[in-house]
């Protein structure tokens, strides 16, 4: 499992976000927030995805013309209603054609989310099939069913969300899908405020969409659209009327490893929230409430700082503590997605959610005379804020410290102090107390830091023995961690198989792995192992690099999977790092060594690639550096073109060979 699929899955302020937007969520096939789960599956290779920087019109560009899109919206017409006590009503009216045979087996229901502790409720007025002759096949009132919100079982995340389903009868290719439903919200995530937000996925095809949102003239909402014509069209006897149009008959395709479509679809906003600092205030007012400093958290709080005089060391042993003790637990009934618990509660059970780790750190530090609060911020592949103030641009609670300019995140279990996932950094945060909008540092070549030392023995049947030290800073050791405690069951043999056959090699060794919870101290990885034959000896051959065993990010950069597109369009989230790799590989006395790779330098754009090659008595000393050093987290087309000019120089290097005889 990711990383990100581990902490999404342990969000709770996600299920906040995801309610606002009220989505196609039956349309996996073209939804691409589903590329949630893919951003850390690669931590290295992700930063190579670099997409383009969109343009006035960013999806101008055609498909493929033979392709054609198996699912398509016909027609959708959404009726917004918010009355004097902010409660929503929406009339969605919706007609969806199927084109193929494949089509029509994953898209024959159409689910719609709701929260019965919000309020909210949906009454299905119509649904129909119509087949491709323009027969009609009524949905049976029994053929529209309630179904729990699908969690993953190893989730600790609670609430009462439902879907109502409705399945469709007789669907084939040609068959056209009609609904016709009524939500309504009754209470919303904020007391005394309305938030909601409505995205089309530009990588759908909608023939014909309309929105129409109405409200008392007197109530303070703000309405923003992107990606969409029309605006308000005025008052009538009171009511303020807004339309608005789309049509997008030409559907982007997806580009794997592109930030979120909340960051570039057509989007509509709705709030009551003038500022984004009243939306920070609602958030922090309720929360600050909850904060209660007892005599066991006092007491607490001054042991695990007896002795450590600096105010930094203070927080240090703060933040273990509460990352260490207060296990992920996430309940989101009611208004539970945007309320903490109460301290007390939360340092009683020892469980929390995001929400829950921050006022914990807030109400800790505060014994210590040490001011905090609550930022929210974005985990996952979203960096922008869009339209007029909602929570849509965030989904999760850290905590940021002004007197040291510090942002930590206790929910993250395999941070270092002062680390940060890459999945926060570089991203607008809102820290709650002052309602300031702020921003995560990005990460620098110096915090994400892959160093691996590697020295191989070749004896003179040709096998390998060697030993490899892993040595993984930031965003790797945190990535590493991770993955090594997911292992733990698995004996040391299996997980050294299971390496050497992701490289193509095969032997036999044993890894060792520093203490993971030793939060205080980086991380190191050890590989001892002996690998069969890579080469022809004895005899005249030429030998590649072997992995070693330990993660070939190197490798895995300049893999063919990786090689530059033509051209991109969507941006796409990038990391700064350094890659180091190091190798000391013995020939035996009978092998000549006749002929080693040429070293190679290149700087470019962000890029520096680096290799030396040496050759010592017998032995072969090569170095590898590469640095990643990006100005902002987020890459486009500037960096793509460079990279087209960067990937064939390194792939042609790892690809090259010291010749022997």
């Amino acid at each position: 499992m990711s990383l990100t699929v581990a902490r999404l899955n342990n969000n709770v302020m996600a299920s906040g976000v995801f309610r606002e937007i009220r989505l196609d969520r039956d349309l996996k096939s073209f939804y691409s927030e589903s590329k949630l789960s893919l951003i850390m599956q690669k931590p290295i290779s992700l930063v190579l995805f670099l997409l383009s920087i969109f343009s006035a019109s960013p999806f101008a560009h055609a498909v493929d013309e033979e392709f054609v899109p198996p699912m398509a919206t016909v027609l959708r017409n959404s009726h917004i209603r918010i009355d004097r006590n902010y409660v929503l009503t929406e009339t969605l009216e919706n007609i969806r054609l199927v084109r193929n045979d494949e089509a029509a087996q994953e898209n024959g229901n159409w689910k719609i989310g709701f929260q019965p502790s919000l309020g909210e409720s949906v009454k299905i007025l119509d649904a129909y099939t119509i087949g491709p002759r323009g027969e009609k096949y009524p949905v049976a009132k029994s053929d529209i069913k309630v179904q729990r919100k699908d969690i993953d079982s190893q989730s600790l995340e609670f609430g009462d969300d439902l879907y109502m389903v409705v399945i469709y009868p007789r669907v084939q290719a040609g068959s056209r899908l009609y609904i016709k439903y009524e939500m309504v919200n009754k209470k919303t995530l904020w007391e005394g405020n309305i938030t909601a937000l409505r995205l089309l996925t530009p990588h759908h095809e909608w023939q014909e969409a309309k929105y129409v949102i109405e409200f008392p003239q007197g109530l303070p909402i703000r309405v923003a659209a992107e990606g969409f014509s029309g605006g308000e069209t005025g008052v009538t006897k009171g009511v303020k009327r807004y339309e608005f149009f789309h049509k997008n008959p030409l559907p982007a395709e997806m580009e794997s490893g592109s930030v979120s479509s909340r960051d570039y679809a057509p989007i509509i906003t709705i709030s009551s929230f003038q500022s984004w600092q009243e939306l920070g205030r609602a958030y922090a007012v309720p929360a600050n409430k909850k904060i209660n400093i007892t005599p066991a958290i006092r007491a607490q709080v001054e042991e695990i700082t007896r002795g450590l005089g600096d105010r930094r060391e203070q927080i240090a042993a703060i933040y273990r503590w509460v990352q260490s003790n207060i296990k992920y637990v996430s309940d989101i009934v009611e208004r539970g997605g945007v309320i903490p618990n109460d301290t007390r509660r939360i340092f009683d059970k020892r469980i929390g959610d995001c929400k829950d780790h921050s006022l914990m750190m807030v109400a800790m530090l505060r014994v210590k005379g040490i001011d905090a609060t609550t930022a929210l911020v974005n985990l996952g592949d979203a960096y922008a804020m869009r339209g007029v103030p909602t929570l849509a641009s965030f989904n999760h609670a850290i905590t940021y410290i002004p007197e040291f300019d510090m942002y930590l995140d206790s929910t993250s279990r395999f941070s270092r102090f002062g680390q940060l996932d890459d999945e926060v950094r570089g991203k607008p945060t809102l820290l709650t107390d002052s309602g300031v909008i702020g921003k995560t540092p990005s990460a620098t070549p110096e915090m994400n830091i892959s160093k691996t030392s590697v020295q191989i023995k070749i004896l003179p049947d040709g096998t390998i023995k060697g030993e490899t030290l892993y040595t993984p800073l930031g965003n790797f050791e945190i990535s590493q961690r991770l993955t090594r405690s997911t292992n733990t069951f698995s004996r040391t043999r299996e997980q050294a198989a299971e390496a050497l056959k992701k490289q193509g090699e095969s032997g036999v060794g044993q890894i060792r792995v520093s203490d993971l919870t030793a939060m205080d101290k980086p991380l190191e990885v050890t590989a001892t192992y002996t690998l069969d034959p890579l080469s022809n000896i004895p005899g005249a051959g030429a030998l590649r690099l072997p992995s070693g065993m330990i993660p070939a990010h190197l490798r895995s950069i300049a893999s063919p999977g990786n090689k530059p597109e033509p051209t991109v369009r969507f941006p796409s989230p990038c990391s700064s790092k350094t890659v180091e790799e190091d190798y000391q590989i013995e020939f035996p006395e009978t092998v000549a060594i006749t002929r080693l790779p040429k070293d190679v330098e290149l700087r470019d754009g962000p890029w520096h690639y680096k290799a030396s090659y040496e050759k010592i008595g017998n032995k072969v000393i090569a170095k590898r550096r590469y640095v990643f050093n990006f100005a902002e987290s987020v890459c486009g087309d500037a960096e793509n073109t460079v990279w087209k000019k960067v990937y064939p120089v390194v792939r042609q290097d790892l690809l090259s060979q010291i010749f022997y005889e």
